[in-house]
């Protein structure tokens, strides 16, 4: 579980941003990137622009965007409902 309170104030932004309702246009892949690693996940690169975040035992499959560096929302909005439903993010 991610304790959001252990979290700098830069990161928990992001997840502010993750955590908007509907997904926020314009979140940078290098935020979505620092966020998983500063809460001790992993991202390990797969096939062409296939990335694997990792943390704990639950993985969530994603595509790096290009050509612009923003995730688009439905990867957004999966990625919201992977933090909420397998990490186990409690964000109020």
């Amino acid at each position: 579980m991610i304790n959001v309170k252990d979290l700098s104030s830069r990161h928990r932004q992001t997840l502010d941003d993750i955590m908007t309702e509907p997904p926020k246009v314009g979140v940078k892949w290098e935020d979505i990137t620092a966020f998983i690693k500063a809460t001790g996940g992993t991202i390990k690169k797969n096939d062409g622009s296939r990335r694997k975040f990792q943390i704990g035992k639950t993985k969530f499959h994603t595509h790096v965007p290009h050509p612009q560096s923003t995730i688009d929302r439905g990867a957004l909005a999966g990625l919201r409902e992977w933090l909420v439903n397998s990490v186990g993010v409690n964000y109020e």
